[in-house]
């Protein structure tokens, strides 16, 4: 059986699942760049033009979607305690 090709995500994009997302480059490359995005949450802006996101490691628990989408908005500057 051969594996399906893996979406690509762009920056700003809403990210489908919960989970690492790592950065490739054009030709779908890694570069060893990782970020953590939340069900929903935006895929930040990439270090150069042309690169996009392949979720990398799905998160595994449900009650781990909360504590993500925290960390992804401490991370942005929207952070709300509560």
């Amino acid at each position: 059986m051969s594996k399906g090709k893996t979406p690509t995500y762009k920056p700003g994009q809403k990210a489908p699942t919960s989970g690492q997302y790592g950065v490739v480059g054009p030709k779908g490359c890694k570069t060893g760049t990782e970020v953590i995005v939340a069900n929903g949450g935006t895929l930040p802006p990439t270090p150069k033009p042309g690169q996009g996101f392949v979720l990398v490691n799905k998160t595994k628990h449900k009650s781990d979607d909360k504590l993500l989408m925290r960390a992804t908005q401490a991370t942005l500057g929207n952070y709300i305690p509560g």
